[in-house]
């Protein structure tokens, strides 16, 4: 019975231990562009873009309501989104850029003005 306790103890706290390490989601607001050969997101007072890491679902609501938006190709919108910034990912063109951020959840969407960070 001991030993089972044990196990049980030592798997609560290796659970613990991970989730504490884990990093906790956010809400940043920042510039959005979609494009062929780009999915990227710039937090406000950055010049890195950050590559999208998102569910299908969730890149469907952003996508269509970015071509709402847009007046022409790679322009950005702006957005307020939850999630955590990541480092960069091994695919095809996210590869050009240092990291990535992932998206748990799109709070607004709007057209993008020049004073939309401040």
């Amino acid at each position: 019975m001991f030993g089972r306790l044990r196990v049980a103890s030592v798997l609560l706290i290796a659970a613990c231990v991970a989730a504490a390490a884990e990093p906790t989601a956010k809400v940043y607001k920042g510039h959005l562009v979609i494009a062929p050969e780009a999915e990227v997101f710039r937090p406000c007072g950055s010049n890195e873009p950050l590559w999208l890491d998102y569910t299908k679902a969730v890149r469907a609501s952003l996508f269509g309501r970015y071509i709402e938006l847009r007046k022409k190709p790679y322009a950005e919108t702006f957005v307020v989104l939850r999630g955590i910034p990541g480092p960069q990912l091994d695919c095809g063109y996210c590869e050009h850029f240092k990291g990535s951020f992932k998206v748990l959840e799109a709070i607004e969407q709007r057209a993008s003005g020049p004073a939309e960070c401040k």
